[in-house]
């Protein structure tokens, strides 16, 4: 039911964090930055997640699983659920940091020694979070296409390998 809206937060959480880790900020003003968030991380989240469905979908019938590309999405939406949470921390990143956080001269040591931890724990707190969603994501799967925890990373895998592949064979042409 909130599926769309799940994966759309994500967009928005995920493309905030690759604005600040890619300073993106030197290349948009703050204001053109916020917009490219907000329209750009739903429409990319929700390609990519109807992609991975699909391909998850396809590659878990070679493997005999029975999944269906709604129901692959279902939980990819709902397994998403903690990662949507990181935009928490990159909110209070934004809130200590300032729109400088989006620029490639970001520098932590710059701000202090308790804006330096509270930037690692916001850190452990993201990777805690990923890692989460990998259990909830491979669970997901798992239960969906009645395989075994090995099984499932390997569809997911062989998903994305998929989608990979090709892109590495066009980049050496």
């Amino acid at each position: 039911k909130y599926k769309f809206w799940l994966i759309a937060s994500l967009g928005i959480s995920a493309m905030f964090g690759n604005s600040m880790s890619k300073g993106l900020g030197d290349k948009f003003g703050f204001v053109g930055l916020l917009l490219y968030i907000i329209l750009c991380g739903p429409i990319f989240a929700i390609i990519w997640a109807y992609l991975l469905s699909g391909l998850i979908s396809w590659t878990g019938r070679w493997l005999k699983g029975q999944a269906k590309i709604n129901d692959i999405l279902n939980i990819i939406s709902y397994a998403a659920i903690p990662l949507i949470l990181t935009l928490i921390v990159h909110l209070i990143y934004f809130s200590l940091f300032g729109s400088s956080i989006f620029t490639s001269s970001f520098d932590i040591k710059d701000f202090g020694v308790i804006s330096f931890i509270v930037y690692k724990i916001g850190f452990f707190i993201n990777l805690f979070l990923l890692i989460y969603y990998c259990i909830l994501f491979v669970i997901g799967i798992s239960v969906l296409q009645r395989f075994s925890i090995l099984k499932s990373i390997l569809n997911i895998f062989l998903g994305i390998f998929v989608i990979i592949f090709p892109l590495v064979i066009i980049g050496f042409i």
